[in-house]
């Protein structure tokens, strides 16, 4: 995909469109994986701050 000096929000929410949330139980307790996410995605998310970072779970 082409970069852009000035990514829009509306650019980002596309980026992140067929990211999923997969939730299940195993041994009685319940995990949530995020599905989906490329490397682009994760640096976005690190950009964007631990925020950001904490909303998909992860501190990566």
């Amino acid at each position: 995909m082409k970069q852009t000096p000035n990514p829009t929000l509306k650019w980002m929410f596309f980026r992140f469109r067929g990211v999923r949330e997969l939730q299940f139980w195993a041994e009685e307790k319940e995990t949530v994986t995020i599905t989906t996410m490329t490397p682009e995605l994760w640096k976005i998310l690190r950009l964007l701050g631990r925020e950001f970072a904490g909303v998909a779970g992860t501190g990566r």
